[in-house]
């Protein structure tokens, strides 16, 4: 189950618990309900129009389920038109 909070990621996972009898003592496992938070990274990038070249979003990504570089078609106040928007450093 994983649930989202702001910038961090709360998983649960569970542990088993068994009883077997090993030389008349009662030996027990449980099974228990852990939660961790793990901070989701997300960084930010600059949008730049590829046909004048103007930086005209800034926006953050997940660069662990996005690896590579983001391209979109975005409005462009400059061009005062539709153009293909490319990540740049």
């Amino acid at each position: 189950m994983v649930n989202y909070t702001g910038d961090m990621e709360v998983r649960s996972f569970f542990y088993a618990r068994k009883r077997w009898r090993i030389h008349g003592f009662l030996m027990e496992k449980t099974m228990q309900m852990k939660t961790l938070e793990v901070e989701v990274v997300r960084v930010k990038i600059t949008l730049a129009c590829t046909e004048c070249k103007q930086r005209n979003y800034n926006m953050t990504k997940e660069k662990k389920n996005h690896p590579e570089r983001l391209e979109t078609k975005k409005y462009c106040k400059f061009c005062q038109r539709h153009t293909m928007h490319k990540e740049t450093k």
